[in-house]
């Protein structure tokens, strides 16, 4: 079972047309809690990349490990059920579901009791994680191995084998015990639309480690199985598997095109988004592709494409959050006036970002105490040496609060200057936004933003980044 610091949330909308809401009780007991606090139930209507919107409940147990929730819903669910660790729930409107779990052993001691259609669906869930979920890392090392020998027949024969079982599976738990036929239509759609995703992420990884191909090759029959995937379907919108099935549509048919990325890659998947799919999972597909963008500081090109989304979105929360994130975004995106500032360097003198206005400055944010920043530094001292008397300025800006941890890293590390510390009240976290590190960030000869989130220096990609900023004028 995953920890609870990442949690994967699907949603089940109801075969049936959707009633008024109803009332949906969960309750159970907790052996051997220990210290977390609080039991969770939540779902996230519109998928993992909209995560602006959980609907959630929480809930204290008491001394004996005691707990009860309540949900008003208006079609069935699938929802995460979390205390420390998670499980994935069915819950019906106007069902009551018990719980019963031991933290020490929470996948194999979870049992689900109860009226209505929540009860058996909810011990499949739990069956098809321990079935399947535990032991898929066999089948992720033989994937794997097929990637790196790139053999894409066998990695497709492998997952076919993969759905086969689970279909097997689900046949045998529902002539055991009949399921409810919305859930079961669900699960089998969930299990098509992993399958789906995974044999076209396929070859697409491998053409990733073949510099010498141009777009993705396929055995000779190989995307049959896209003829039996169903694209447009409302009712599967929120699924998890089904918005990364469109999310790899997307990709696999802009890449028929060719290898090339960036703005061309990005106006393919929007225009074969908008030739394949209609109403709600064109909204949600071009929704995660615009937050994407945007989290990339696409520019002109975001706004472009923000525009047409405006005209045509079908789920006014979406829209919203889409308008809500372009605002926030708008002044680090591709163009903007890189935001100033004026900082002390390792001398205890002042570097302002405008002393080096007509050079590219590539900016490293970063801090002593992060490990990821730590591990890209000896990348970044050969990417300097690349550029060495090129027109790049390698700015290095800690966030570190202690000013000694700093001192000692940049001498451990043997950083070259200019090194420079924006503590807590400096403005410059805020005004680059930033949220995590490292972060790195690439303002043009002209002090706007060439790149508002930039390539590492250990990505393939960084040279013909900054190349292409010294370029333009």
């Amino acid at each position: 079972m995953h920890p609870r610091l990442i949690v994967s949330i699907i949603c089940l909308c109801s075969l049936v047309q959707a009633q008024a809401q109803r009332r949906t009780v969960v309750t159970g007991e907790i052996r051997n809690g220990g210290a977390v606090s609080e039991a969770t139930l939540y779902y996230y209507p519109y998928g993992e990349a909209l995560a602006e919107f959980p609907v959630s409940v929480l809930a204290a147990p008491d001394a004996a490990g005691r707990f009860r929730m309540e949900l008003e819903l208006d079609a069935p669910r699938v929802v995460k059920f979390m205390y420390g660790e998670e499980t994935s729930l069915y819950l019906v409107p106007g069902d009551s579901l018990h719980l019963s779990v031991d933290t020490e052993a929470f996948d194999e001691s979870l049992r689900c009791t109860g009226t209505g259609a929540s009860a058996g669906a909810s011990s499949y869930l739990a069956a098809h994680f321990l079935r399947f979920a535990d032991p898929a890392e066999g089948l992720m090392e033989d994937l794997g191995r097929q990637l790196e020998a790139g053999d894409a027949a066998a990695f497709g024969a492998l997952l076919d084998a993969g759905l086969a079982a689970r279909r097997r599976f689900l046949d045998s738990a529902h002539q055991a015990s009949p399921l409810d036929p919305g859930f079961a239509a669900y699960t089998r759609a969930a299990d098509g639309y992993w399958h789906a995703s995974l044999k076209l992420r396929g070859p697409l990884m491998m053409l990733g480690n073949d510099a010498g191909r141009d777009r993705p090759e396929y055995p000779a029959g190989y995307l049959d199985f896209l003829g039996t995937v169903e694209l447009q379907q409302d009712a599967w919108v929120g699924m998890k598997e089904y918005e990364e099935f469109l999310a790899m549509r997307m990709v696999h048919e802009a890449l028929q095109a060719g290898r090339s990325g960036g703005e061309a890659l990005y106006q393919r998947m929007w225009e074969a988004s908008g030739q394949l799919l209609s109403g709600r999972p064109r909204t949600v597909t071009r929704a995660n592709l615009l937050i994407v963008l945007l989290e990339d500081a696409g520019g002109s090109q975001a706004m472009q494409f923000m525009k047409e989304f405006e005209a045509e979105a079908e789920i006014p929360e979406v829209l919203a959050h889409l308008q809500t994130l372009a605002a926030r975004l708008a002044p680090l995106l591709e163009g903007a006036p890189a935001p100033g500032f004026e900082l002390e360097d390792l001398k205890g003198g002042t570097v302002s970002l405008a002393d080096f206005r007509g050079k590219v400055v590539y900016i490293d944010f970063w801090a002593s105490w992060c490990g990821p920043c730590l591990r890209e530094m000896p990348y970044s001292h050969e990417l300097i040496g690349r550029f060495k008397g090129q027109d790049v300025v390698f700015l290095y800006i800690s966030l570190d609060e202690d000013a000694q941890s700093w001192k000692k890293a940049v001498a451990k590390l043997k950083l070259p200057s200019p090194q420079l510390r924006a503590a807590q009240g400096s403005g410059v976290g805020e005004a680059y936004q930033i949220e995590s590190i490292p972060r790195y960030v690439i303002v043009g000869r002209d002090g706007t933003l060439f790149s508002g989130n930039a390539e590492r220096p250990s990505s393939s990609g960084i040279d013909a980044q900054l190349q292409a900023a010294l370029k333009q004028r």
